[in-house]
Formats: structure tokens, sequence, C-alpha cells
């Protein structure tokens, strides 16, 4: 229709302006952020260029236990084009900046129609310094947009019992692993909220097997990943430190106190104002919807689980600061923005699924 279609071109400008921005910090930063060349990059170019790519998994290298999605990305660009530039990992960086903008938009078309996806490009454009967090060429972006795209999916598969769609949402959550190791925290999440979502109202034949087919997708890179971190992966610094120092931690009062007043801080609305933006933007669009949903209309699938998997995930994030054993208040300063952007655009997916009456215009 010419309201999709406007939706559609509204977003993916969005996206464009996102990218085009992250494209100039990228022209002026070629080499990205710290973690950019001191892990991604610095991997990406072992598996490019070392003799063995085990050299990727070197325990001396910072972070040992990442994973190895991103450096693989980047080391085949770099063996198709022959040269291990900057071009490689900057397209990627642009790429995934545009894209954490047009999925949830995408997602919020199919799923609630055109204003959705407009105020989800909008504010997913909007929260955590998205562009410069993308120009960085860290993983966290990539991460954001496949467990948006992952819950995306999985919101659709359940309003239109999809098992294709909730293959597809199972694949990006196992992807995600692959990615950051917070991915496998959010894939748990996920997976776990969707399962819970089909216990409403009865665990029906086609409810088991939307869950299954979210299983097997997420098994098919979950399984491999896996394998490689007990075969092969050094162990990270978690493990490192002992069973007796992370249980001292998890127990820390003042840690969790120190967490918890991080968090509030990036939810201070000077410092966010798109997460404040939530709630109003739903609720506009829930009182639009009612007004233009047909009388008798039939009732929808429960889409609460998803804001269930995005607190579970968030929830995965304090316990991951609980259990560090870098200094926490440095750690805190330097990583918890990016980390919790990788949520974001789920979030916004999340939140503006609950619009429930603002159904698409070809449902």
């Amino acid at each position: 229709s010419p309201a999709a279609i406007g939706a559609l071109a509204g977003a993916l400008a969005t996206a464009a302006l996102v990218g085009a921005g992250a494209l100039a910090l990228v022209r002026l930063h070629p080499h990205g952020a710290w973690d950019a060349w001191a892990i991604w990059n610095t991997r990406a170019r072992l598996l490019a260029l070392a003799p063995n790519w085990r050299a990727a998994l070197d325990g001396e290298l910072p972070r040992a236990d990442s994973p190895l999605g991103l450096p693989a990305s980047i080391a085949r660009l770099w063996i198709l084009s022959g040269s291990p530039g900057t071009a490689a990992p900057g397209a990627l960086a642009v790429l995934a900046g545009a894209a954490a903008v047009a999925l949830p938009a995408a997602a919020l078309l199919a799923l609630r129609g055109p204003t959705a996806a407009v105020a989800g490009a909008l504010l997913a454009a909007g929260g955590l310094d998205l562009v410069p967090l993308a120009a960085s060429e860290y993983a966290d972006v990539p991460v954001a947009v496949l467990i948006a795209g992952a819950l995306g999916l999985l919101l659709l598969a359940r309003a239109r019992d999809h098992r294709g769609a909730a293959l597809l949402g199972g694949l990006l959550l196992g992807l995600g692993g692959w990615v950051k190791n917070e991915g496998l925290v959010a894939a748990a999440a996920g997976l776990a909220a969707f399962a819970l979502s089909g216990l409403r109202p009865a665990p029906g034949r086609g409810q088991r097997g939307l869950l299954l087919a979210a299983a097997a997708g997420a098994a098919l890179p979950l399984l491999p990943l896996l394998a490689l971190r007990h075969l092969v992966t050094p162990a990270g610094e978690y493990l490192a430190s002992g069973p007796g120092a992370l249980l001292s931690r998890l127990g820390d009062g003042a840690r969790a106190a120190t967490i918890g007043a991080a968090m509030a801080r990036w939810g201070d609305p000077r410092v966010n104002p798109a997460l404040w933006a939530l709630a109003p933007v739903v609720l506009l669009l829930r009182a639009g919807g009612a007004r233009a949903a047909p009388a008798g209309t039939p009732p929808e699938p429960c889409t609460a689980w998803a804001l269930v998997a995005v607190v579970l995930a968030l929830g995965g994030v304090w316990l991951a600061y609980q259990l560090t054993p870098w200094p926490l208040e440095w750690q805190l300063e330097n990583s918890l923005g990016r980390v919790l952007l990788q949520l974001w655009p789920a979030l916004v997916v999340a939140a503006l699924a609950q619009a429930r009456g603002g159904r698409p215009e070809a449902a």
C-alpha cells in the first residue's frame, strides 16, 4: 500500500543517515577504536594471514575467549579482495549501523504497520550513541542487529504461526553467539521467553512446533560454537579467576549497588531521551490502532514475552558485571553504554510490538 511504501522509504532514509554518519566517522578513524584493532581486527589478520587459524585463539591475545564470527567475516572479505586493508571492517561497521535501524523498522512494519515502522526506525537511530559505536568497528552493533532481527522474526512467527520465521529467528539468535559472548546470553534469554509464551493459553501442537523450530535454528550455529569453545578456545578471565572468587563477587552487595547506579545513569532522560519516548509512543500507537480496529477483531497472540526476553538478557548483563574480575568501576565506565546498545534495537521492537491495536494493513 502507499502507506507501507512511504513508511519503508522513511525507515530506509533514517537507516541511510545512520550509515552515512558512521561512514564519515570511519573515514576519520579507519582502524576503529581500541577493541577494533586490539581484538577483532587483530584476530581477522591472524585468520587471513597466519599459517594456522588457531593463532586467532592464542591465550595471550586480549579477550582470548571472544568468538570468531566478526573476525572471520572480515578475514573472508580480505581474502576475497586480496588485501587486508581498512575497507572491509569499515564497510561491515557501516552496514551494521544501518541495519540496526532498518531491521527493527522492517519487523514492526510486518507486525504493526507503517506508523510503528517509522517510529521504530527513529527510536532505534536515536538511542545510546548508535552512530559513533557503529563507527568504532566493535562487535556490539552487529550483535544488536542479530538480536533485534531474531526477536522480530520470533514475534512474527508467533503472530502468523509460521515455523519458517521461528527457524530463522532461532538461527539469528545462535549467530549472535558467534559475534559476542553476550550473544549467548541473549540466545538463552530469547529462547526461554519464547518457550514461556507458548504456555498461554495452553501448549498446543502448533506452539510446540514453533518452539522446536526456533530451538533447531539456534542449534545450527550454537552446537559448533560450543564444541569450538570446549575443544579449542582458551578459558576466559571469568573462569580463570576460580569458583571461590566468582562466589565472592556474586554475593557482594556493594558491587550490585554500583552496577545499579551505573545502569540508572544510562536511563537518565538527559542521557537517553529515546528510552523515555518508548512508553508514550506505544500508548499513542495503541490509541490509534484501537480506533482503527474493526469491531469483533480477534485477540492477538501474547507479545509481552519479547519484553521478558530483553529483561532476562539485561539480567545477564548485570550478572556479567557482578562477576567480572576486572576493576568494576573502570569496566562500567568503558563498556556499559555499548553493552546496553546490544539490547536497544530489540527493546524498540519488543516495546512497539505491545501496540497491539496497530495492525499492519495487509495481515
